[in-house]
C-alpha cells in the first residue's frame, strides 16, 4: 500500500499492478543478485532457483547483515589473531548505525590514547572506528561519559554473536589457531578484560594491588579464593566487610566459576581408515558448587543455571563452551561444535580420517566463552589405517 500512495520515494514510475510487480521483482532480483555474489546463496539465473550456502546459513543463525558475514569470510585468515578478530568485529555493518555526536571526535582520541590496536590513519567521525575504540577501552575499564556507556554497552553486546560467525566462518577454512584467537576474544569481551590479564582480575573489586596480595598468599584463581583457609581469606578480603556488597559479589563470581570434568572417547577407534568420516564422542559435566546446590534446592530450582557472571558485561547471557578437535603442528581444525552448558551436555565431534595413514596426535579442546582461565585441553591419539580403495589399487 506505501508503493501505491508515495510512487515517487519509492522510485515507481506509474502505480498500476505491473508497475508495482517489475518495482517488486526488480527488488528482488538485486538481493538474490547481491546474496550470490557474496556466496551467501547459490543462484541458477537461467531457472531462478537458489539455495542457500554455508556463508547463508552463518549469517542467518546469528541475524548478521550478509555483509557482515562477507567481511568476515574476506578478511579471516590462518594468522589472524587478537587484532584481526578485534577489526573485523568493529567494522561490521550493524555498527554503522552508531551515533556520532557533535564534538565526539576529540573525546574518541583522549579515550584512545594507551590502546594498543588504534592504527595512524583512523577516521574519527566514523562509527565503526568508534566501536574499535570502545571495544578496546571497556577492555582497559576506562571511565567513559554517560552516552559513551550506552554506546559501548550496544557495541559489546553484539560482539558476542558477531564473534561466533567468526569462529564458524573460520572453521569453514580448517584454521585452528585463528578460530582459538576469536573463541579467546569472546572472553575478553564477556569479562572485559584483555587476555593478558590475570585471571583473578575477573573478580569483581580486584585491582592489581589486590592480584598481588592474593598471589603472595597463593591465591591463583577464583577457585582458590573458596579453598584457602578462612584466616588467608579473611586477610586478603580484609578491605571489604563481611555483609558488604563488595564481599557478595566477590562471592558470587567465585562459587559461580565453572569447574568442567571432561570425557571423551574416539568412536569404534580400531576402524578409522584414510579419508573416512569418524567420530568423537564428548561428554562435559559442569560441577556445581556445594554451596550453590544447596541454595538450588532451597529455591525448589528457580535460579537459572549457567547464567554468566560479570559486572561488566550489560546483558543476560548462558555459559558457553566450543568443543573442538584440532592438530596444533598442523593447524588444522578437524572438528568444532559450540553448546551452552547448564549441568550436562553431550556431543558429538564428526571429522573426516588424514588422506595417510598413520598415527596422529590431535588435541581436544574445550574453550568457554565468557571467563578466561578455564580452558582445557586433551591429547586424542587415532591410528588411521588405509582404507579398502587404496588397499585395492595397491594391490592392482
Amino acid at each position: 500500500r506505501r508503493l501505491g500512495k508515495n510512487p515517487v520515494y519509492y522510485g515507481l514510475q506509474g502505480t498500476t499492478q505491473q508497475h508495482l510487480g517489475e518495482h517488486l521483482s526488480d527488488i528482488v532480483e538485486t538481493v538474490l543478485g547481491d546474496l550470490d555474489e557474496s556466496k551467501m546463496i547459490e543462484l541458477n539465473e537461467e531457472t531462478g532457483e537458489f539455495g542457500g550456502l554455508n556463508l547463508g546459513f552463518i549469517g542467518s543463525n546469528y541475524y548478521l547483515a550478509y555483509s557482515t558475514v562477507e567481511l568476515i569470510a574476506s578478511s579471516v585468515t590462518a594468522k589472524t589473531k587478537t587484532r584481526g578478530i578485534l577489526e573485523i568485529v568493529s567494522a561490521a555493518s550493524e555498527f554503522a548505525v552508531l551515533n556520532m555526536r557533535q564534538g565526539e571526535e576529540r573525546t574518541l582520541k583522549i579515550l584512545s590514547r594507551g590502546l594498543p590496536y588504534i592504527g595512524k590513519d583512523v577516521v574519527w567521525n566514523d562509527p565503526n572506528s568508534k566501536a574499535l575504540v570502545l571495544l578496546q577501552a571497556y577492555f582497559d575499564r576506562k571511565p567513559m561519559n554517560p552516552d559513551l556507556k550506552l554506546d559501548c554497552d550496544l557495541v559489546v553486546s553484539a560482539a558476542v554473536k558477531i564473534i561466533q560467525a567468526c569462529v564458524d566462518v573460520i572453521a569453514t577454512n580448517y584454521h585452528l589457531k585463528a578460530a582459538v584467537a576469536a573463541m579467546e576474544v569472546s572472553q575478553q569481551v564477556v569479562q572485559g578484560r584483555w587476555k593478558k590479564d590475570d585471571v583473578l582480575l575477573q573478580i569483581p573489586h580486584f585491582t592489581d594491588e589486590l592480584v598481588k596480595k592474593a598471589k603472595a598468599r597463593g591465591v591463583n584463581s577464583p577457585f582458590d579464593v573458596l579453598e584457602v583457609e578462612d584466616e588467608v581469606r579473611e586477610d586478603l578480603l580484609s578491605d571489604f566487610g563481611e555483609d558488604s556488597v563488595e564481599m557478595s559479589e566477590i562471592a558470587a563470581f567465585c562459587n559461580s566459576f565453572p569447574s568442567v570434568e571432561v570425557g571423551y572417547e574416539v568412536v569404534e577407534a580400531d576402524d578409522v581408515t584414510t579419508g573416512d568420516p569418524f567420530r568423537v564422542s564428548v561428554k562435559l559435566q559442569r560441577d556445581a558448587d556445594d554451596d550453590e546446590e544447596e541454595e538450588e534446592e532451597e529455591e525448589d530450582g528457580d535460579e537459572e543455571k549457567g547464567v554468566v557472571v560479570s559486572k561488566r558485561f550489560p546483558a543476560k547471557k548462558i555459559e558457553g563452551y566450543w568443543v573442538c578437535l584440532g592438530d596444533p603442528k598442523t593447524d588444522k581444525l578437524y572438528a568444532v561444535k559450540r553448546c551452552e552448558l547448564r549441568d550436562e551436555k553431550k556431543l558429538n565431534l564428526d571429522a573426516f580420517a588424514p588422506e595417510e595413514a598413520g598415527e596422529y596426535e590431535l588435541k581436544l579442546y574445550v574453550i568457554s566463552d565468557s571467563y578466561q582461565g578455564v580452558d582445557q585441553e586433551f591429547d586424542v591419539k587415532i591410528k588411521v589405517e588405509e582404507g579398502e580403495e587404496e588397499s585395492e589399487e595397491e594391490e592392482d
